[in-house]
């Protein structure tokens, strides 16, 4: 095996996923943020995959998620629903301000 093949056979290890049910929870705590929707929590927390640049199988960051109905959920997962990439980042952004300024990321509790 050559120097320039060798990059082909390195495996790389499956990065570590953060998790913390505390934020989960709040995320379901807020209306569904389809604006043509908007239903009542509880919803669930979407996992917005165009963010971290993960894969196929990986499951993104609990960081980057957005609450959606359960309606709106299938809709956006089966591809019938279309959400701008700007208005789901924009809505992680608030959704993280928010739980700063609440204390969900306190050190110890997840």
């Amino acid at each position: 095996m050559t120097e320039t093949q060798a990059p082909y056979f390195n495996p790389q290890p499956k990065p570590t996923r953060y998790e913390n049910k505390k934020y989960r929870a709040f995320v379901r705590s807020h209306p569904c943020m389809n604006p043509k929707c908007g239903a009542a929590p509880p919803n669930h927390a979407h996992h917005v995959d165009a963010v971290d640049g993960t894969g196929i199988g990986t499951k993104p960051n609990d960081l980057y998620q957005v609450p959606l109905c359960w309606k709106c959920h299938r809709l956006l997962e089966d591809g019938l629903l279309m959400i701008e990439k700007e208005d789901l980042l924009r809505a992680i952004c608030r959704l993280l301000a928010e739980a700063v300024v609440k204390g969900i990321f306190e050190k110890g509790r997840t």
